[in-house]
């Protein structure tokens, strides 16, 4: 198996923020009104035990990079331009 790292969300300040607190109510606006619909599911299924401030980033972080998630089962593609490997020690690819 490969392996998993924690990664850092470098920039979460934007104008979804600002004044009292948070604007989920603009961040959900946004999304509906750019080509980002498709996206829509993931939002409504965040965790309902996170806080507004991580609800906030994950919104943010979900609408700033819906352009790398797929629209249906159709659209998704193939590269050449990066190659990995799986080790799977002495068993056979099934």
């Amino acid at each position: 198996m490969g392996t998993a790292s924690q990664v850092e969300i470098a920039d979460v300040q934007s104008s979804f923020g600002g004044g009292d607190g948070p604007d989920l109510n603009m961040a959900a606006r946004c999304i509906e009104e750019t080509d980002s619909t498709h996206v829509r599911c993931m939002i409504d299924d965040l965790p309902t035990d996170l806080t507004v401030e991580q609800r906030e980033q994950a919104i943010r972080f979900i609408f700033n990079n819906a352009g790398v998630f797929s629209r249906s089962e159709f659209d998704i593609g193939k590269t050449r331009l990066v190659q990995h490997s799986i080790e799977t020690a002495d068993s056979k690819p099934v």
